[in-house]
């Protein structure tokens, strides 16, 4: 919480390390407090395989942040949280 009282935004990456995370789970799970959503990609660092990285900004006044890395992590993606630019 800031200094205000405001609950701020957050984002959440979460990779498909190997391509088997369920991606409509995680979505349908977050979609509640989803603000934007970017979906790039990135090549695995000693494999060289594409991964697919999402990038959620969520709404921290709707869901917490340690809710959303384990829901991330439940549905098999690797995730972490920072904080919305």
């Amino acid at each position: 919480m800031s200094a205000n009282g405001v609950i701020p935004n957050f984002t959440l990456v979460a990779i498909d390390w190997d391509g088997s995370a369920d991606q409509s789970r995680l979505l349908s799970n977050l979609a509640h407090a989803g603000i934007s959503r970017k979906e790039s990609s990135m090549n695995h660092w000693k494999t060289g395989v594409a991964m697919q990285v999402h990038t959620l900004v969520l709404n921290g006044s709707l869901i917490r942040n340690t809710t959303a890395h384990y829901l991330a992590c439940k549905s098999g993606f690797v995730a972490h949280v920072e904080a919305a630019a």
